[in-house]
């Protein structure tokens, strides 16, 4: 994932802007995602959407940044 390798590049000080433009129309998850959800083709991208800002949010906790309060 990009953003992944971005922040394990750039390091502790880094800015990351994450825009989110898969939520909207066309609807078209990942092949990896399809069929994951109850919720039809929409659940299944936003189980697509989830999957990222968790990658995010492990990277960051992987390298115990998300203990330092400028995080949030």
């Amino acid at each position: 994932m990009q953003a992944v390798r971005f922040i394990e590049k750039i390091g502790p000080a880094f800015f990351l802007y994450y825009p989110v433009v898969n939520i909207h129309s066309p609807v078209t998850p990942n092949a990896r995602f399809q069929g994951r959800s109850k919720a039809g083709i929409y659940g299944d991208f936003v189980a697509e959407f989830d999957w990222a800002v968790g990658e995010i949010l492990n990277t960051l906790d992987r390298w115990d940044w998300l203990k330092k309060p400028l995080f949030f």
